[in-house]
């Protein structure tokens, strides 16, 4: 998995925070989840969006992220998941055998589809090993 660092515009703050961002060729669209956005202070749109995530329909609610990521400025589309806390730390040994080990991959990331890194240039994508 190719992780990169970036950076995401707070509007509750005013400004860039860094987040380590997960590359997912797989993904057509960004990802974030929903206590990152709400910390964020990233508008939540009310409207479902459905996908089809392996076998399965997802319905989700999206956002826009302002990525800055090389210095350059990206505008993208994201899903918001939902991510119940007690999967945003690892498990305890009682639920050893009922959930995995450690907490939820988006508990502190974010995931950069399709949708960024077709905006990135060719040297940006070759860098990052996409090309």
């Amino acid at each position: 998995m190719i992780t990169i660092a970036v950076q995401v515009f707070s509007p509750a703050e005013q400004r860039e925070r860094t987040f380590e961002a997960l590359i997912d060729t797989g993904a057509n669209t960004c990802a974030i989840a929903e206590h990152i956005a709400q910390d964020l202070g990233l508008a939540i749109s009310l409207d479902p969006v459905h996908l089809w995530q392996v076998r399965d329909p997802l319905t989700l609610r999206q956002t826009q992220l302002d990525v800055r990521y090389n210095g350059q400025p990206y505008l993208v589309e994201a899903v918001v998941i939902d991510i119940p806390e007690a999967l945003r730390r690892n498990a305890l040994p009682q639920e050893y055998c009922t959930r995995p080990n450690h907490a939820h991959p988006l508990t502190t990331r974010i995931v950069l589809g399709e949708n960024f890194f077709n905006q990135l240039s060719e040297e940006d994508r070759r860098s990052i090993g996409l090309l």
